[in-house]
């Protein structure tokens, strides 16, 4: 009990502290989302006149793209959760919890999530035999593909609002090394964010360009 003890205290406190941030989040974004257009015109104001419209446009397309992302990373959790606990216990597969957990917090992993999952499951099913692990790894990486490959595409249809995936990798690598396994779950989310505001600059700079042209044959007929 001397030994099990702080480990469980560390534990809890973790846990609860994790809990505490998500109330946290929540009533933030629920702030958020009662005062949005208040916050917008405040800083907006710091911004001249002729820039305001492209930026209130700018960041509502990222507020949009990042929501999509995290709306659609939140179903696969879930639905990655019930699936792996469920399959885990027809299995009768030791730990089935942890299993389910594990496969809901990697769904936010971009690119290597469902490889950790499957490698998770093939360790935790080895524990009781072999041929449990590999059925177990096999199952952990189908559900994984599906939810890749079948459920995004429809929860996040629009192919422009889809982050890129080499814009995600560019992003990953600083980011692991910075911040270590954190820049996994921070890269996608920025990366749709960073292609919201290239589309939008590339976007400006091909209406200045045809209305300079446009006023140029204009000028040149006068």
């Amino acid at each position: 009990l001397e030994e099990v003890l702080p480990a469980v205290v560390v534990l809890t406190q973790n846990i609860l502290t994790a809990v505490g941030g998500l109330l946290l989040l929540l009533v933030l974004s629920v702030y958020w989302s009662i005062d949005q257009y208040r916050f917008e015109r405040l800083w907006l104001s710091l911004l001249p006149p002729r820039r305001r419209a492209a930026a209130r446009d700018s960041w509502r397309q990222i507020e949009h793209a990042v929501g999509s992302y995290m709306r659609s990373q939140g179903v696969q959790s879930i639905l990655a959760i019930t699936l792996l606990g469920i399959g885990a216990a027809l299995a009768n597969m030791d730990f089935p919890l942890l299993l389910a957990l594990a496969g809901g917090f990697m769904a936010f992993v971009p690119l290597f999530g469902g490889l950790l999952v499957s490698v998770v499951a093939l360790v935790l099913g080895s524990l009781q035999s072999t041929p449990l692990g590999l059925g177990a790894g096999i199952y952990a990486f189908l559900i994984f593909l599906v939810l890749e490959f079948v459920v995004e595409p429809r929860l996040w249809p629009k192919a422009q609002e889809r982050r890129s995936f080499l814009l995600t990798i560019l992003l990953v690598i600083p980011l692991l090394e910075a911040v270590g396994f954190w820049g996994l779950l921070v890269a996608p989310p920025l990366a749709a964010a960073l292609e919201v505001i290239i589309r939008q600059v590339y976007q400006s700079y091909v209406r200045h360009r045809a209305t300079a042209v446009h006023l140029h044959d204009l000028e040149a007929r006068y």
